[in-house]
């Protein structure tokens, strides 16, 4: 947390440049918080699938368990791709902003 209370997460492991005008195509961090765009090797904005990755991130911390099971590489690329999470069977107030992170 900086100086005005603001959070900062950073992957300093797994990470990359970001410039505003290019697309990324480099395949980073875990594929259980990858994009649909990075699973299927497609060329990306950094932005996006950051929001992605926190959107997967959020989900954990509510929930207690990833949004996808991971069990088998395809499985899990055809999950992401087609946004097939789980719902968990507790209800939570945030349930609405991790529907529509």
């Amino acid at each position: 947390m900086d100086d005005n209370g603001n959070i900062k997460i950073a992957d300093f492991g797994l990470s990359n440049l970001y410039h505003k005008d290019k697309l990324l195509q480099t395949f980073c961090g875990s594929p259980l918080y990858a994009s649909p765009e990075i699973v299927n090797g497609r060329p990306y904005r950094g932005p996006e699938v950051d929001s992605w990755a926190l959107g997967v991130l959020l989900y954990t911390l509510v929930y207690g368990t990833m949004p996808f099971d991971g069990g088998d590489h395809q499985r899990l690329i055809r999950q992401i791709s087609n946004g097939e999470y789980r719902e968990p069977p507790q209800s939570s107030g945030m349930s609405l902003l991790t529907r529509h992170f």
